[in-house]
């Protein structure tokens, strides 16, 4: 009864702490990874509800336009973005201090992007998921195979040592799907999505960042399937 207490008090605690920072917290950061168009529209979407937006590239002239000039060269480019927005080719520089960070990477490269760079990625920092489909190398939803690249190691360091060692904190994930068009969210045209998570409150986290008053509405689930 005590660990089952100390678990409900661990989640409530957590609950309120995410929620109370996408509420009140304008100066926090939400770090977006991938500079396309469906990355550029939601850092256009957190940016306008007042968020500092990290937005990683790995394109130095991408980065150097979104900076100078306030406008994706290569995406959506008629689009004047919001001056919260910063570009960067340093991932490092990018998640540092980020409350969100919102996954705009193919769905095939994902993985192995998560497993090549899990170092960096800071532990239990939601992740909102826009990626679809399944993960054809191992035939996974593409939730389960970024549990999978970001856990990569853990057992390999146990192993070694021949005894447990505490592990990175895992990332909760959160799942964007619409009908949505990226085009739609930057023109302020009247949009609605669903964010889907298997412990509400994480999808909550994301509506709050992302979700405004006039034109852009998110709604929550727990159905990270369909």
């Amino acid at each position: 009864p005590d660990k089952h207490k100390g678990e409900i008090t661990q989640s409530i605690g957590e609950f309120l702490s995410l929620t109370d920072d996408a509420r009140t917290n304008k100066e926090g950061k939400v770090c977006v990874l991938g500079g396309g168009a469906f990355g550029t529209s939601l850092a256009y979407a957190s940016a306008q509800n007042g968020f500092r937006v990290s937005l990683y590239c790995r394109d130095a002239v991408q980065v150097s336009t979104i900076n100078d000039q306030h406008c994706n060269p290569r995406y959506l480019s008629d689009t004047i973005l919001p001056s919260g927005i910063v570009a960067t080719t340093d991932l490092k520089e990018a998640v540092e201090g980020c409350m969100l960070i919102i996954l705009a990477l193919p769905c095939q490269k994902t993985p192995d992007f998560f497993r090549q760079h899990r170092k960096v990625i800071p532990g239990g920092v939601v992740i909102c998921v826009t990626a679809k489909g399944l993960y054809l190398p191992t035939r996974q939803l593409i939730g389960d195979a970024i549990e999978d690249a970001l856990a990569a190691g853990d057992e390999q360091i146990r192993n070694a040592n021949q005894k447990e060692r505490p592990t990175r904190k895992p990332n909760p994930l959160a799942f964007f799907s619409g009908p949505t068009f990226a085009a739609e969210i930057v023109k302020n045209n009247p949009t609605l999505a669903v964010v889907a998570s298997q412990t509400l409150y994480h999808a909550v986290h994301v509506q709050k960042i992302l979700s405004n008053e006039t034109n852009f509405r998110l709604y929550v689930s727990q159905d990270i399937v369909s």
